[in-house]
C-alpha cells in the first residue's frame, strides 16, 4: 500500500511504501536532520530559569539522601569533598563515623600495608555505630583475619 505525503522540510510531494502505522513526515534523512538541527536551534534547556534547569545531587528529583549501599556491602555517603571521596563524591560510612570520633580524617588507603583500616567488631558492614568499628593496620587486619 503506498502512503502520499508532503514533506515538513522541503514541501515537496512523496510517495512511499507504508510500513505498519508509520506516519511519514520528511522524504528523506536529509530533510529530517535540517528540520531536527538547525543552527539557529537553541538547546532545549538554554536560557531557562534555574529552577527549570536540570537538577543534580541534592536538586535532583531523583537525590535518594545520598547514601546507598555498594556492590560489596557497605554503606557509601555522598561527602564530595572529603580527601577520600571517590570520582562520584561517595566515601565509606565506616570512615566518616570513625574519623568524627577521633576528630581527624585518616590517611587514603595504600597497598604498603601501614595504613590505617576501619574494622567491624561484630563483622556486619552495615552496622557504623563508633562502638562497633575499632582501628587497624593493614597488616593487623590481615593477620587478624586469616587467624580465625
Amino acid at each position: 500500500m503506498l502512503v502520499t505525503f508532503i514533506c515538513a522540510t522541503c514541501g515537496k510531494q512523496n510517495t512511499k511504501r507504508k510500513k505498519n502505522d508509520r506516519v511519514y513526515k520528511y522524504c528523506n534523512r536529509e530533510c529530517a536532520k535540517l528540520t531536527r538541527f538547525q543552527k539557529d536551534q537553541v538547546s532545549w534547556n538554554k536560557g531557562l530559569p534555574s529552577e527549570k534547569q536540570p537538577m543534580f545531587g541534592k536538586r535532583s528529583g531523583n537525590w535518594r539522601g545520598g547514601r546507598h549501599e555498594d556492590g560489596h556491602g557497605y554503606v557509601l555517603v555522598f561527602a564530595k569533598k572529603h580527601p577520600c571521596a571517590n570520582k562520584s563524591g561517595y566515601v565509606r560510612e565506616h570512615r566518616l563515623a570513625i574519623e568524627e570520633t577521633l576528630g581527624f580524617y585518616l590517611d587514603k588507603p595504600n597497598n604498603k600495608g601501614d595504613d590505617l583500616i576501619v574494622h567491624h567488631i561484630n563483622g556486619n558492614t552495615l552496622d557504623n555505630k563508633p562502638d562497633n568499628l575499632q582501628i587497624m593496620t593493614r597488616s593487623e587486619h590481615t593477620k587478624y583475619h586469616r587467624g580465625k
